[in-house]
């Protein structure tokens, strides 16, 4: 087993202090609206050893999990206020738009990029505590 620990991110609409104090972890200061768990290249869990998890998988990826990364990402989500709508691609879509914005030379990180990486998003909520 390898304990893994959460990339918290910080976007306005997260709570102050709900996310940190249910993980244990030391509260940044600030909003904390995500948590993230698994190796996304953006965020990957932290490693007791100071490494990350997409670090550790990329050294044997068929012995460790059978590909180059974990099938998912799992957020653990702490919302303050409402949340624009989402809507995310079907496999194909994400594989076509992010190879045209790499076939444009959009940087991953620009604002105006669409595609951020080239997989689907499949996604369930599962609420904590009371939500509308």
């Amino acid at each position: 087993m390898i304990r893994i620990g959460p990339r918290l991110k910080s976007y306005s609409w997260g709570e102050h202090d709900s996310l940190p104090r249910l993980l244990g972890v030391e509260d940044p200061g600030g909003p904390v609206a995500e948590a993230w768990f698994g190796a996304h290249e953006s965020a990957p869990s932290t490693l007791e050893d100071g490494g990350d998890l997409a670090q550790f998988i990329a050294t044997d990826p068929a012995a460790l999990v059978g590909a180059e990364r974990l099938p998912y990402l799992l957020k653990v989500l702490a919302i303050a206020s409402p949340l624009s709508l989402q809507v995310h691609p079907t496999t194909e879509q994400a594989r076509a738009g992010f190879d045209a914005e790499q076939a444009r030379h959009v940087d991953v990180a620009a604002a105006e990029r669409t595609f951020r990486d080239p997989r689907h998003k499949p996604e369930l909520i599962v609420a904590l505590t009371p939500m509308r």
